[in-house]
């Protein structure tokens, strides 16, 4: 085992508590000091999530190369996350390899479920991506709900406008918003 006992308990009482979208910080935790007492070459994660059908990336990351990654599905810990992923990356080739059994049977997940090497992307920047637009979105919502609309009324609405006026969604709800 490359982990500490400690954190495999914590992820293994957080896989089985039945956790809601709430413990998404309490894993990305878990997994960064797994991944920093295991791998040396640690750079840093990433954490991609759907938020009202929308993406929303959060990164945290060191400078330097990466030669390898670990990709965790979040929806192997609670079904409210089932789009999101956590990717950890580091600086040595297969720095994740052992890593990855011991998270898989920590959280009790399948080690075909999750993904090594396939994110080796080049130039990350810590960064949150996404939000922008599910602000803007929100507001969008909150302006039509202004002029009477019921919530599910209003999310219908400002899809068909963006469709209708070929508009990017994001697009969309920042004219709707900038007309109120």
């Amino acid at each position: 085992m490359y982990i500490n006992a400690a954190i495999v308990n914590d992820m293994h009482d957080l896989a089985g508590s039945g956790s809601d979208e709430w413990e998404l910080p309490r894993l990305v935790q878990l997994l960064e000091r797994a991944a920093s007492l295991a791998v040396s070459s640690l750079l840093g994660w990433r954490v991609q999530l759907m938020v009202e059908g929308k993406p929303l990336v959060l990164t945290s990351v060191h400078r330097g190369t990466v030669l390898s990654s670990l990709r965790v599905p979040l929806g192997a810990v609670t079904p409210a996350w089932a789009e999101g992923f956590v990717t950890l990356f580091a600086a040595r080739p297969d720095a994740f390899v052992s890593l990855a059994g011991d998270v898989a049977a920590a959280l009790h997940v399948p080690h075909r479920r999750f993904r090594l090497d396939e994110n080796l992307e080049q130039n990350l920047t810590s960064e949150v991506t996404g939000l922008g637009e599910i602000s803007a979105n929100n507001q969008a919502i909150g302006v039509l709900i202004d002029r009477g609309h019921f919530v599910p009324t209003a999310q219908g609405r400002l899809q068909r406008q963006a469709t209708v006026t070929d508009l990017t969604a994001y697009r969309n709800a920042h004219n709707l918003i900038s007309n109120f």
